[in-house]
């Protein structure tokens, strides 16, 4: 069960019921995993996961018709507050 005001929160590709909430970022896009989502609590704002050819992950702005939409989901599940413009 995520955790309210997390400063991250995470989902796999395609899968808003994969929803979850971290303490790091690094946490948040290895559970997302490939294309997954994150949210970033802090800059109120999703990025996009992606694995680098290091091994390690990345992140850039999601694909606007792929990806989960993650605000309204974390505003309905009552996880963040809408106070600041996205």
């Amino acid at each position: 069960m995520p955790t309210k005001n997390a400063p991250y929160y995470s989902c796999k590709a395609g899968r808003p019921e994969t929803l979850k909430s971290h303490r790091q970022r690094h946490a948040a896009m290895k559970a997302a995993g490939e294309m997954g989502q994150i949210w970033i609590t802090a800059d109120n704002r999703q990025r996009q996961v992606h694995e680098s050819s290091s091994g390690g992950w990345m992140t850039a702005e999601p694909e606007k018709f792929l990806a989960v939409d993650l605000k309204p989901l974390l505003l309905e599940e009552g996880m963040i507050e809408d106070g600041k413009p996205s």
